[in-house]
């Protein structure tokens, strides 16, 4: 049984269950850019916090990491890789413009910070913008691989529980799913 999500990647393919069709239907939706993210989180497509700062933080990281595909491919380089400053100016609004589709969302606000943080760290650190844009994109990832992580956490300590309290109660369990 395939684990229960609400995105799925493949690469740079980003996909969300359209929450707002649950229980009675699931049908995953594409997110193709920065722009789709944003109307997911804004029409609430996509709930609960870790998973709106996940969506974002994957979006813009699928973005940036598409422009630098193609350029390691065809060697041509958008403006906005060829220093730190322009990678700023091209990625911040873009930040910034996620946190505007839930500014309450605390999660999708800390997220976008930690992103900008990237940004700024390298250019204080003097790293080429190539190299700056390739970890903004895995930081990306990371936001993303964490709350997995914390759900896989919160899952096995909620099932010993569940065995725990079914022993204490002499039932005899082999199973929790």
């Amino acid at each position: 049984m395939e684990p229960l999500t609400s995105i799925r990647t493949e690469g740079n393919k980003i996909e969300i269950v359209n929450q707002l069709l649950l229980p009675h239907q699931v049908e995953w939706i594409p997110i193709n850019s920065v722009e789709d993210a944003y109307d997911a989180i804004k029409t609430m497509k996509i709930r609960g916090a870790p998973a709106i700062a996940s969506l974002a933080a994957l979006s813009i990281a699928a973005h940036i990491d598409e422009n630098l595909e193609s350029c390691f491919k065809l060697g041509m380089c958008l403006t906005f890789i060829q220093s730190n400053e322009a990678l700023i100016d091209y990625v911040q609004p873009k930040l910034d413009y996620l946190f505007t589709s839930r500014p309450t969302a605390v999660n999708l606000g800390a997220a976008m910070r930690r992103l900008s943080k990237v940004m700024h760290g390298a250019k204080d650190r003097d790293i080429p913008a190539m190299d700056a844009a390739i970890e903004f994109v895995a930081e990306g990832r990371k936001i993303a691989d964490e709350d997995v992580g914390r759900n896989k956490e919160m899952a096995k300590h909620g099932g010993e529980w569940v065995l725990a309290e079914a022993k204490k109660k002499g039932e005899e369990v082999d199973k929790v799913n």
